[in-house]
C-alpha cells in the first residue's frame, strides 16, 4: 500500500489526536466544517423555500449532514476518551464524558432560551409555519421547559442526540476491552432491529403507565437514538481499535482497499439513480427518500460507503494520475480554512448556526425579500458570514470555550 509521501496519513493523525485530550484530526474538523456549512445551507433554504437545495449532497444521495456527523463523533470519541477509561476505568471515562456533556447541555439550553427571546422580539412574523413567537406560554414555564429539555428551537436535535448516545460510552469502553467484539456488534445491530420492528414503541408505552416521565424531562428530540447508534458505536469501535495503535487502514474488513472503494461509489450511484428515478415517479419515496427520525438501513450503508469513499481519497495515493489528482483535490478542499475554523468549533458552530439562520431569515422578510431570489440568497450569504464572525470572535477571545 502506498502512501503520499510528502502528506500526512490518516493513522499518523489519529495517533497523534490520540495523545491530546481534543483528539484533534485535521480531516475530520475540515469534514465537519463543510457538514456545519451543509447544515446551514439546508436549514436556511427549508425555512425560506430557497431553490438552491441541490447545492446539497443530500438532494442527490439519501442521507443529510447529521448521519455523517454522529460517524465522526464516534470515532473521535474514542480516541479523546480511551485515556481516561485506560487510567481510571469506566468511572474514568464517564467523567470525562459527563463534562463534555455538560457543556452539551449549556449549549442546548443556551441557545434555546437565546431563540425564545429572538422569536419573541419578532413577534408574529412568521418565518416558517410554525416557526413563531409563542405568547401563550408563561415565559418563566417555556424556560423550566428548556432546562427540562422538553422543547427546542427547530433544528437543534442533535444535541440531544449526543445527549442519548455518549452516556453508553464507557459500557462500549468495557466491552471492547473484555474483546466482546461480535457480541458489541450484536447489541448495536439488535437495537436497530427492535426499533425497525416497533416494539421500543410498546416499552415506551409500559414505562409511561408506571412513570410519565415525559412531564420531566425529554430523552430523544427527534432523532432515535437507539438507530443512530449503529453509526455511532460502529465508528467508535474503529476509533477504539486506532486508540490501542491498530492500523485500521492496512488490516480488518475496512482496511483501504480498491476494490472497497469501487463498491462504494457503486453504493452511491445506487442513491443518485434512485433519487432520479424517485424524480420521475417510477419508485416509492420511501426508497429514495427515507425519513430520517428511524435511521434507515439506506441511510447506514449509505453514510458507511460515503465515508469510506471519502477516507479512501484522502489517505491514498498511487493509483493512477487521475485518481492522485482527485485524491490531492479532496485533501485540499477538507483542508480549506474556513471549514477546518468551523469543524474546530463545531459544538459553538452547530448551537449558533440556528440563530444566524433565523436571524438572515428574519432580516430577508421584514426587508420584503422574501420573494426574491437575489434577496434571499444574500440572506444566506450574509447569515453565514455572520456565523463565521462569531465562530472567529469565539476562537481568537474564549479560545478554551468548546
Amino acid at each position: 500500500m502506498t502512501f503520499a509521501a510528502d502528506k500526512p496519513t490518516i493513522e499518523n493523525a489519529e495517533l497523534a489526536a490520540g495523545r491530546k485530550r481534543s483528539a484533534r484530526v485535521p480531516w475530520f474538523d475540515g469534514a465537519r466544517g463543510y457538514l456545519l456549512t451543509m447544515m446551514y445551507l439546508a436549514h436556511y433554504t427549508f425555512t425560506l423555500n430557497t431553490p438552491i437545495i441541490w447545492l446539497h449532497h443530500g438532494w442527490h444521495i439519501p442521507v443529510m449532514d447529521g448521519e455523517f456527523f454522529v460517524l465522526i463523533s464516534g470515532f473521535v470519541c474514542a480516541l479523546a476518551y480511551y485515556g481516561a477509561h485506560k487510567k481510571n476505568g469506566m468511572k474514568g471515562s464517564f467523567l470525562s464524558v459527563m463534562s463534555r456533556l455538560k457543556w452539551v447541555y449549556v449549549y442546548q439550553v443556551a441557545v434555546s432560551i437565546l431563540m425564545i427571546f429572538i422569536f419573541r422580539y419578532f413577534g408574529d412574523t412568521e418565518v416558517q409555519p410554525y416557526y413563531r413567537a409563542d405568547f401563550n406560554t408563561p415565559l418563566l414555564q417555556q424556560f423550566i421547559s428548556v432546562l427540562q429539555l422538553r422543547t427546542m428551537p427547530p433544528y437543534l436535535n442533535i444535541l440531544m442526540l449526543y445527549m442519548a448516545l455518549m452516556l453508553f460510552i464507557p459500557l462500549a469502553f468495557a466491552a471492547l476491552e473484555k474483546g466482546w467484539r461480535w457480541r458489541y456488534l450484536a447489541v448495536i445491530a439488535g437495537l436497530w432491529i427492535f426499533v425497525e420492528l416497533g416494539w421500543h414503541t410498546q416499552l415506551d408505552h409500559v414505562i409511561r403507565s408506571v412513570f410519565p416521565y415525559q412531564k420531566y424531562i425529554g430523552l430523544m428530540g427527534y432523532f432515535q437514538p437507539l438507530t443512530y447508534a449503529t453509526l455511532f458505536y460502529g465508528a467508535f469501535m474503529l476509533g477504539y481499535f486506532s486508540r490501542k495503535g491498530v492500523k485500521i487502514a492496512e488490516t480488518g474488513p475496512a482496511r483501504l482497499r480498491p476494490s472497497l472503494f469501487y463498491a462504494s461509489l457503486f453504493i452511491l450511484a445506487l442513491g443518485v439513480l434512485g433519487y432520479i428515478t424517485w424524480r420521475l415517479k417510477l419508485i416509492p419515496v420511501e426508497l429514495a427518500v427515507p425519513q430520517r427520525q428511524n435511521l434507515s438501513i439506506q441511510g447506514i450503508v449509505t453514510t458507511f460507503a460515503a465515508s469510506y469513499a471519502i477516507w479512501f481519497l484522502i489517505a491514498r495515493d498511487g493509483l493512477n494520475p487521475v485518481f492522485d489528482k482527485l485524491s490531492a483535490a479532496t485533501r485540499w478542499f477538507f483542508s480549506i480554512p474556513v471549514f477546518q475554523m468551523l469543524g474546530k468549533n463545531s459544538l459553538f458552530v452547530y448551537s449558533m448556526h440556528v440563530v444566524a439562520m433565523f436571524l438572515a431569515a428574519y432580516v430577508v422578510i421584514i426587508l420584503g425579500f422574501k420573494d426574491s431570489l437575489i434577496g434571499k440568497l444574500a440572506g444566506l450569504a450574509g447569515g453565514y458570514a455572520f456565523l463565521v464572525a462569531i465562530t472567529w470572535a469565539k476562537n481568537r477571545f474564549l479560545p478554551n470555550l468548546p
